[in-house]
């Protein structure tokens, strides 16, 4: 019964055989965490057979082993470690197989008897592992015949295909079909093989050959020692990218190492101009630079080798004493005078708008007109009878309009009314010119700008500063000597350190006023505190800038009046014209014979100061012209007379 059991149990294995086969194969075995999964889908598939019913025979026999799905195939490579489990599992407990090997459900629970056997047979077709050199391997490929040696190609510069595209590209069957092609027959063949389907074209040796070969030069006598010549051949030690930033810069600008030392040296500041020397103090070398470049400069001697133009520069920066310092003092120096009056103009500028607009007298005039406009068309309501406005208000009075005349607006009232005082609008006018340039500028960054000034100015100071301070009883009116060690110098940026600082004293000082009439403008505009002078300008700007549009507006509407007027007056005068000209041109009725002559004397004499006067005709003889003929006849009359 236990062998009829077992024969029982035993159909089941050649099943999973079966379905093994018809699988493609099983994949490579899993790596990393796919390989930690994989026996947790195992157990789940084992766990349907291990529900089946007991087996046959005398003691409980645990469930054949399930058969092997395409998911453990996987492990069924493993093929000595599954024979290893299934050798003690007769006569009693066997120690349970690993879980997920080879498709093998959970160990028998305590039964007797041998266990069917498991994880046995022939592993599924397929290969255990992938390609021996993964995808990036690239396998041999023929180079074809060689072409011959004593010519010389023409380059062709293509591209090589990338290691992981190429297994899937057509490439791979190209390279297996060339190297199949190379491939020499074997003996006993005598038969070519076919050729294979991606060699159907064949290559012409000899015109290729003919058209992009030719035949190798000698090279002449002296030839290769005449191109060696020509190198130019420099001691180099920066990297390329550096070196191409300093040559550039070299030659971009026009700039060598003479220029330089005439204008930190010899204070020539035609020779370099400042944006060249602010330039060059960026190139000065720092940290492992220094080093690099002391090495160089021992390890390599200029008469053997020349030194690369970028190192060469450099290098001769380092050898002016105290470069760095005297550099910054030339540039501060330079760079002054346009910065400060850069820096004063927009200060003044501010300074000057808000005095006016702060003293303005014209102003509150003009405030207290709008102010009493909006209480009068307010009156009455919840907006009436407001004690002041903000400048937020001021472009509300052009958007304001009549109910009759849409282009009249509150604007151009206020600014009518304004006509009957010139010396109030006019002041006005005159008092914010200045607001639509100062609202464009920004006071923040000229106060950053003038600290700034004053840093580089108190480091010149400091540069050129006595290197030991005078005593009690030395004269301060001329301190010693600085650690640059040139006298000349020394006086130069001293005076210069001296002239500045009392510019830039000054400079603040007006900066202070502008903010203490920052904070009066705010105050006398009912404006938040700490607003900024611009934004304050800014809408002042736009009000007077309403003005003036106002103004221009009234102007034309009242040309146009005038005209309109003039044209009517002229139409007028034309139609009183022509009535009078057709009054006087209507003919005369004929009297009645029955009326008196006295009525048709009457009607002429009423008639007679509208009808034009009649004009009087004269006839006047003209007296005849003598003429040629006469005169003749004359002369001769007086001829025969005297002849008598």
């Amino acid at each position: 019964e236990a062998l009829s059991g077992d024969a029982d149990v035993a159909p089941p294995a050649p099943k999973a055989k079966g379905k093994g086969k018809k699988g493609p194969g099983p994949p490579p075995p899993p790596s990393g965490k796919a390989a930690a999964e994989a026996p947790v889908e195992q157990e789940a598939e084992a766990a349907a057979p291990a529900a089946a019913p007991p087996a046959k025979g005398k003691g409980k026999k645990g469930p054949g082993p399930p058969p092997p799905s395409a998911k453990g195939g996987a492990a069924a490579v493993e093929e000595a470690p599954a024979e290893a489990a299934a050798a003690p599992a007769k006569g009693g407990k066997g120690p349970p197989p690993p879980p997920g090997k080879g498709g093998k459900g959970p160990p028998a629970p305590g039964g007797k008897g041998p266990a069917a056997p498991g994880g046995k047979g022939p592993a599924p077709k397929g290969k255990a592992g992938g390609k021996g050199g993964g995808k990036s391997a690239l396998p041999e490929v023929d180079p074809g015949p060689e072409p011959p040696k004593d010519l010389m190609p023409k380059k062709f510069h293509w591209t090589n295909v990338v290691g992981n595209r190429f297994a899937t590209s057509m490439f791979a069957q190209i390279v297996q079909d060339l190297n199949a092609a190379a491939k020499p027959p074997e003996e006993g063949e005598e038969k070519a093989a076919p050729a294979p389907k991606t060699l159907r074209l064949k290559m012409d040796l000899g015109a290729l050959t003919a058209f992009f070969f030719k035949k190798k030069e000698d090279p002449k006598p002296g030839q290769e020692q005449a191109k060696e010549g020509k190198k130019k051949t420099v001691a180099q030690c920066l990297d390329a990218k550096r070196s191409q930033a300093v040559e550039i810069f070299l030659n971009g600008c026009g700039v060598n190492i003479d220029h330089v030392k005439s204008c930190v040296l010899e204070l020539d500041e035609k020779v370099l101009s400042i944006e060249n020397l602010g330039k060059v103090i960026e190139f000065i070398p720092q940290g492992e630079e220094v080093g690099q470049l002391k090495e160089f400069k021992q390890e390599n001697d200029p008469k053997v080798l020349p030194w690369g133009r970028a190192e060469d520069f450099l290098i001769s920066l380092m050898d002016i004493p105290n470069f760095k310092a005297r550099a910054e003092c030339c540039l501060a120096k330079g760079v002054f005078p346009a910065e400060i009056e850069e820096v004063a103009a927009d200060i003044g500028t501010l300074r000057n708008c808000l005095s006016s607009v702060v003293k303005s007298t014209s102003l509150p005039n003009i405030f207290a007109l709008v102010m009493q406009m909006g209480n009068f068309l307010n009156h009455g309501t919840n907006k009436g009878a407001q004690r002041g406005f903000t400048l937020d208000t001021l472009p509300i009075l052009s958007r304001v309009e009549g109910f009759e005349d849409k282009t009249y607006s509150l604007i151009r009232f206020l600014m009518d009314t304004l006509e009957s005082d010139r010396k109030v609008k006019d002041g006005a006018m005159e008092d914010l010119k200045l607001c639509e340039e100062s609202s464009k500028l920004d006071f923040e960054e000229a106060v950053r700008r003038l600290n700034e000034l004053e840093k580089q100015v108190l480091a010149v100071e400091a540069n050129v500063a006595p290197a030991t301070p005078a005593t009690e009883g030395e004269d301060s009116s001329s301190p010693g000597p600085s650690a640059l060690g040139d006298p000349r110098f020394d006086e130069v940026m001293r005076d210069f350190a001296k002239s500045a600082k009392a510019r830039i004293a000054e400079l603040k000082q007006q900066a202070e006023q502008v903010q203490e009439l920052t904070k009066q403008c705010c105050d006398l505009f009912a404006e938040k505190q700490k607003t900024p002078a611009p934004e304050t300008l800014g809408k002042l700007a736009a009000f007077r800038k309403d003005m003036e549009e106002a103004r221009r507006q009234n102007l034309l509407a009242k040309v146009k009046k005038e005209k309109a007027e003039k044209r009517r007056a002229e139409q007028e005068a034309k139609d009183k014209k022509k009535a009078l000209e057709a009054a006087a041109a209507k003919p005369e009725q004929p009297a009645d014979k029955g009326a008196p002559a006295t009525d048709s004397a009457d009607a002429q004499t009423a008639s007679a100061p509208s009808s034009p006067p009649k004009t009087r005709t004269m006839q006047v003889k003209i007296p005849e012209r003598p003429t040629l003929s006469s005169q003749m006849r004359g002369m001769g009359d007086r001829a025969s007379q005297l002849r008598e």
